[in-house]
This record gives C-alpha cells, sequence and structure tokens, in this order.
C-alpha cells in the first residue's frame, strides 16, 4: 500500500483513490461489523466525489482486497487465493 501511494503521489494521482486503515475494517481487533460498517461509511463521505477506495481485508487467514466506488455503487473483492465470497460477514459489512 505504501508503494502505491507513492506511485500515486508521484503521478499526481492521489485525489483518485482513498487507501482504508486496515485496522479499521479486518476480522481481528476492529469491533463488531457494524462498527467496521459505520468505518467504511465514514471514508467514504470523507471522500472525494468519483474517488475509488482500496479496502484490504483480513478474515483472520490471509488478506484479501476489496475495490469499492462508492459513487456508482460498485464493488470488486479480490483474493489471491482465489476463493469465492458468496456470503458471510464481510459481504454484509461491504452491503451497507
Amino acid at each position: 500500500m505504501s508503494f502505491l501511494y507513492q506511485v500515486l503521489k508521484k503521478s499526481k494521482m492521489l485525489d483518485m483513490i482513498g487507501f482504508v486503515d486496515p485496522a479499521n475494517t479486518s476480522v481481528i481487533g476492529c469491533g463488531n461489523p457494524t462498527e467496521r460498517a459505520r468505518s467504511l461509511s465514514v471514508s467514504y463521505e470523507r471522500g472525494k466525489p468519483g474517488q475509488i477506495f482500496l479496502v484490504p481485508y483480513n478474515s483472520g487467514c490471509h488478506w484479501m482486497l476489496t475495490v469499492v466506488n462508492p459513487t456508482e455503487e460498485v464493488v470488486y473483492f479480490r483474493d489471491p487465493l482465489k476463493r469465492r465470497l458468496i456470503t458471510g460477514e464481510w459481504r454484509t459489512i461491504v452491503d451497507k
């Protein structure tokens, strides 16, 4: 994330991408699902119109990435282990 931030900064593209702190989203030590959904909502509200957010998520096993465009209500879920996120807590949090 740090490397990507530096690349975007150098290219003067920081207004396009918003980074969400993984300490506010992951299962371990981040509160209940309602608190995590509120944290995401606050991040989106603080962003600029049209900004896309990178939301790292750790289910307790490994890291995954959720890419959110709140303006268009589009969400992409990326899992390097190629598992599908069909149901579950994270989907509910992001949907809220």
